[in-house]
């Protein structure tokens, strides 16, 4: 056995390097953190090719429509911390930010983990869509299908304040997304 190993100096100082470590990595696992992460994930609902099928016609509220996208925006709280509407920032609310302005139809039903997270939307302009809820506890989830005509990939955001906390895309998810969605 190694001379220096049996030192008693050399026995404590490894035990309080171990100690630090491991007191480090309890501190910033149990740290509260409130963290929105996004994602959103877009398809087809009416093709351009399906049009082409002669005397079909499809209409919405009596205009004629070329062309219809959802696109499905999921948040989910990441964080270990409950987001209440209190945390959201008054002068920059949670909000879904339309890059390039497209004809918004609908937003279908919310799916929320729980129906008390009381989600709803409500159209600002052509460029904002403002999100509203009472509270989103941490790993729920919100799916929130907007019908759109066509625009730009990529072209809604998830911006806002959250005080204390971190909106993020997380565009590795969008992938797993995409399988789901594509198996509906």
């Amino acid at each position: 056995m190694c001379e220096w190993m049996s030192n008693p100096i050399v026995g404590t100082l490894i035990g309080i390097v171990i100690s630090a470590i491991i007191a480090i990595g309890i501190y910033f696992k149990s740290r509260k953190k409130k963290k929105l992460k996004w994602v959103d994930f877009r398809s087809p609902f009416i093709a351009k090719n399906i049009l082409k099928i002669e005397g079909l016609k499809i209409t919405y509220k009596d205009q004629i429509v070329s062309d219809l996208i959802l696109t499905r925006i999921i948040l989910e709280n990441s964080g270990n911390e409950t987001i209440k509407r209190e945390d959201i920032a008054t002068m920059e609310p949670l909000k879904i930010i339309v890059k390039n302005p497209c004809n918004i139809m609908e937003f279908i039903d919310i799916e929320q983990t729980e129906k008390a997270n009381n989600f709803k939307l409500e159209l600002i302009d052509d460029n904002n869509i403002k999100i509203d809820f009472e509270y989103i506890e941490p790993k729920n989830k919100v799916i929130i299908p907007i019908l759109h005509t066509r625009c730009e990939k990529n072209n809604f955001i998830v911006g806002g304040k959250i005080i204390g906390g971190k909106i993020t895309h997380n565009i590795a998810e969008e992938m797993k997304y995409f399988v789901m969605f594509n198996d509906i």
